[in-house]
């Protein structure tokens, strides 16, 4: 897939460290362990649009990583 998607133009991008936000054992602690542990320049961290736990914990997580001196930026942004 990943040659596929290189010669139509495409550019593969993975995710760095998974929030397992997904899973029904998902808590506001267990994300925000899971990403204050794997937080540093460069990765992308994979959430889980629509999961109550996360959109519960996101907000509070971007404080703390801006708190950290980190600047979140598009995926655009981050391969430039």
């Amino acid at each position: 897939m990943r040659t596929l998607a290189a010669q139509i133009g495409y550019q593969t991008v993975y995710w760095t460290f998974d929030t397992l936000d997904w899973q029904t054992t998902a808590t506001h602690d267990s994300i925000t362990k899971i990403v204050m542990a794997n937080t540093k320049n460069g990765v992308i961290v994979l959430m889980h649009a629509g999961s109550q736990v996360e959109s519960e914990t996101l907000d509070e997580l971007m404080t703390k990583i801006e708190q950290m001196q980190y600047q979140m930026v598009t995926v655009t942004e981050l391969l430039q």
